[in-house]
Order: structure tokens, then C-alpha cells, then sequence
């Protein structure tokens, strides 16, 4: 039913069905009330649920809620709603199933051994490896993951990320720093990517077309929209500064900007989101190396604070 005119108003409601509001307020009366008064033949939603809970016959089709007795053939987002309870914490109190036994049957044919989607990738799941084994070979990279980069919704697929990377950190904090050099990362010169700067695209930030620049992530984009509001003089940095770290290894540094408020002075600029221990050490070594040249580090509060100020 979906047009309705109200027979004691003559108001026109779009849905009798989402009309309760109208007659409560209106004429401070329930719309099971209203239906019984004009002898309208519509079942409301408790009719259409006592219905559909004397329906169900047969035992297989159903499972009861040992705790109101609500009949369904899952219980799974009654327990949530009703009961705020996962179905693990009811099958632990009340070692109840939550599935009807028709409903098992069905699920296990079409997911079951062969049909399940991720059979081919491990047919024997994982109780063929040990804990160490299973982190050495799917904990380090998410790739191999066999759940990585199927079809899961957001939440499957942060869950699977945070196992990836927990398990990763564990295996590569358990590992000397010679075999982390030797099996994950050439150090100074002989790294490939050495005084290189990053890949475009790289990285979690987005990447910005500004001024026939390409800018990486929001903070460098609002720093030099600050400088043309402005009037100063910017330019993107390409050219790596090598250094020597604290720990006496070879390194490079991209700071983002140069500015010129002096032709002969420019000033490095540097945009951090947070301007932490590491980024101070390596900054402390590179003013050390490069006594002459002026650096600024231009945070997130120091960002927020001037960004819309125009001097």
C-alpha cells in the first residue's frame, strides 16, 4: 500500500506504513488503532512478526533464542540488536547454535571444501605449519596473505592489515640488523634508490598538479598556496643533500622547498605532519654537514597557525 488518504483529516500520507508519527500526534492515537476504527485491512509490523514466528513448523527451519525465545533462522543480528551479544558469547553461555540445522546444511554446501572460494590457494588451511613457520611465510608481507586483494569488505580487509603488520614487526624486531641489511634493505650508496627522490605516486599521501609541480600530500600543497598568498618566492627541491647519520651510515635528505626571501640566502623548507625524534637527529646531522645553508621544518601546528595569515 502506498498512497493513503487519511480518513479522519483527509491528509494525504505517502506510506500508511510509515505513518505512525501522524496519528500519534495528530489524533493521539496508534496506527494498529486507526486500522481497527476504520476497519482498513493492512497488518502492522508486530501482526506481520507474530505471523512470520507461527510460521515456522518445522525444526529445522528455525532456531530459538534461549534468552526471549525469538524464532529465526539465524540468530546472529537479533543477538546484536536485541541482546548486544556476538554469537560467540552465546554459544559460550547457553552452548546454543545460532544457525538453524537446515541453514548449516545449505551454507556448508555451497562453501564447503571445493566450492569454498580460497580451497585452491590452501586446501589444508593452515594446521599443516607452525606458528613461526605460518609468520615467516604470510606475517612479513601482506602479498601472500591469502586473503590479500580478494573481494572482503573494508573491515575483513583492515583486520587482515593489522595482522600482516603486527606479525611483520615481530619477525623483523626478532632478526640482528646485519640479516634485516642482508634479506630487506641495502644500506647508503648501495641502496638503488639512494639521493633518488620518491616514485611519483608513492607512498599513503596523495599527490598534487600545482604550478607544473608535483606536490606530495596536503601539507607541501598548503604551504606553497601560503607562499603565493604571500608573494614569495618557491621552487620544489630534486636534488638530494647527502649526509652521515648518529649512526655513522650514509644518507640522504629531499627537503620539499626552497624559498628566496633573499636571492643569495634561500632557505630550505621542510614539511612534517609531526616533527619527532628521528626527524630531529637527522636534521641536527645535516645542519652539522651543512653549517652555511638554513633549514626550516614546518609542522602541523606551525602549518595551522599561519597558513591563512597574510603578512
Amino acid at each position: 500500500m502506498n498512497k493513503h488518504i487519511c480518513k479522519i483529516c483527509r491528509k494525504e500520507l505517502k506510506n500508511l506504513k510509515l505513518s505512525g508519527r501522524h496519528f500519534k500526534i495528530k489524533h493521539n492515537m496508534t496506527l494498529e488503532q486507526y486500522l481497527i476504527k476504520f476497519d482498513i485491512d493492512y497488518k502492522t509490523k508486530n501482526q506481520r512478526y507474530l505471523e512470520k514466528q507461527n510460521n515456522f513448523i518445522n525444526k529445522n527451519d528455525f532456531v530459538e533464542c534461549k534468552i526471549c525465545g525469538f524464532k529465526g533462522k539465524q540468530l546472529a543480528r537479533h543477538l546484536k540488536d536485541r541482546h548486544n551479544m556476538t554469537g560467540k558469547e552465546y554459544k559460550e553461555k547457553y552452548n546454543a547454535e545460532i544457525y538453524s540445522e537446515n541453514l548449516r546444511k545449505n551454507m556448508q554446501e555451497k562453501n564447503g571444501g571445493k566450492n569454498n572460494p580460497f580451497y585452491k590457494a590452501h586446501p589444508n588451511g593452515f594446521d599443516y605449519m607452525s606458528e613461526e613457520e605460518r609468520k615467516e611465510k604470510f606475517g612479513s608481507q601482506k602479498e601472500k596473505h591469502p586473503l590479500w586483494n580478494t573481494k572482503r569488505s573494508k573491515k575483513t580487509i583492515n583486520q587482515i592489515r593489522k595482522s600482516c603488520s603486527e606479525s611483520g614487526k615481530k619477525y623483523i624486531d626478532s632478526l640482528s640488523k646485519d640479516e634485516r641489511k642482508k634479506k630487506y634493505g641495502l644500506p647508503g650508496e648501495l641502496n638503488p634508490m639512494y639521493g633518488k627522490p620518491p616514485p611519483d605516486g608513492s607512498g599513503r599521501c596523495k599527490w598534487f598538479d600545482y604550478k607544473n609541480e608535483r606536490l606530495q600530500g596536503t601539507y607541501e600543497l598548503r604551504f606553497a598556496k601560503f607562499c603565493d598568498k604571500n608573494n614569495i618566492q618557491w621552487e620544489k627541491v630534486h636534488k638530494a643533500l647527502p649526509y652521515i647519520n648518529t649512526e655513522g651510515t650514509k644518507r640522504t635528505c629531499l627537503p620539499d622547498f626552497l624559498i628566496y626571501f633573499d636571492k643569495n640566502n634561500p632557505i630550505y623548507v621542510d614539511t612534517k605532519g609531526y616533527f619527532d625524534k628521528e626527524c630531529q637527529d637527522k636534521y641536527r646531522s645535516i645542519r652539522k654537514k651543512y653549517p652555511d645553508k638554513k633549514f626550516l621544518i614546518v609542522d602541523k601546528k606551525l602549518l595551522k597557525q599561519y597558513e591563512n595569515y597574510i603578512f
